[in-house]
């Protein structure tokens, strides 16, 4: 249930009851033990509609907060698998008139990183 309609309940709520004290003060067939019982039934419920809501509340912000993580998670599987794309091209090129020399360079980048930039 939407939050404002949550709140327009809660006030639909109050205003009922504030209706009921009215013409519940008139009506004899009340007492103040029953009228006593009625306020705290009613103060009971509205602190529970109160915890209700913000346990939607806060349900909405955590639901928001694992969507965010999911997306960042998803760029982080296309950052790797574009890194492991390069890298296995970059194995794939033939090494030049000095092999040792071509392949220690080539390590030295994997290990710090600069194969696996967000560069294309």
């Amino acid at each position: 249930m939407p939050a404002e309609e949550l709140q327009r309940a809660l006030r639909s709520l109050e205003t009922r009851y504030q209706q009921f004290v009215q013409h519940g003060a008139q009506a004899r067939c009340f007492d103040d033990d029953d009228r006593a019982q009625l306020q705290r039934d009613y103060g009971a419920c509205t602190q529970q509609y109160q915890l209700l809501l913000q346990a939607q509340e806060k349900g909405e912000q955590e639901e928001s907060l694992r969507r965010s993580c999911i997306s960042q998670l998803k760029d982080i599987r296309l950052q790797l698998e574009s890194c492991e794309s390069r890298t296995v091209h970059k194995l794939r090129l033939p090494l030049d008139k000095e092999p040792a020399a071509e392949c220690k360079q080539r390590m030295a980048e994997q290990e710090v990183g600069a194969g696996c930039s967000a560069r294309p």
